[in-house]
């Protein structure tokens, strides 16, 4: 997309959308506790930016809900329960979220890809409906995380499901 004809438009909406998964990354890639403290610092960090904005993401701040509640549940409560159950939440949190968006007619991708493209585009239908099968997509990504990491979870010694 060309912006006054020659320039290119900075892609802020896919930056922030790669942006929005560094988060659970970090908390995916580093051992306890500095991969929950990764994840909260960087979520908080995020949401931060956005509402300095004035444009907080759902995504973002769901994320940020759930390094809290994490952190409350691991730190606080020394829940094994969680401990046990972290795979599977981690999905099931982002497909709900992800749903949830749609059920509410304002799928997650939309908040973002709006920062890519002019405002004309926002309400025509074929772009919100792009935005609903690219949500509806991460949705079903997400599912299949909390499938399989449930599982790997009841069955850790029969097969490892990739997620």
């Amino acid at each position: 997309m060309l912006n006054n004809g020659d320039a290119p438009r900075p892609r802020r909406g896919m930056m922030g959308i790669i942006l929005a998964f560094v988060p659970w990354i970090l908390y995916w890639s580093f051992p306890a506790p500095w991969g929950l403290t990764g994840g909260l610092a960087g979520s908080a960090l995020l949401l931060a930016r956005q509402v300095g904005r004035g444009k907080p993401k759902l995504m973002d701040g769901v994320t940020l809900a759930f390094f809290v509640a994490a952190g409350i549940m691991s730190y606080g409560l020394h829940s094994p329960w969680f401990a046990r159950w972290e795979g599977v939440l981690v999905f099931a949190v982002l497909a709900a979220m992800a749903l949830v968006s749609l059920a509410v007619r304002s799928p997650f991708t939309l908040q973002y890809a709006r920062e890519d493209w002019p405002q004309e585009f926002w309400q025509e239908p074929l772009f919100v409906r792009t935005n609903v099968h690219i949500t509806l997509a991460w949705a079903l990504a997400f599912l299949y995380g909390a499938g399989a990491a449930a599982f790997n979870t009841l069955n850790p010694r029969v097969s490892m499901l990739p997620c």
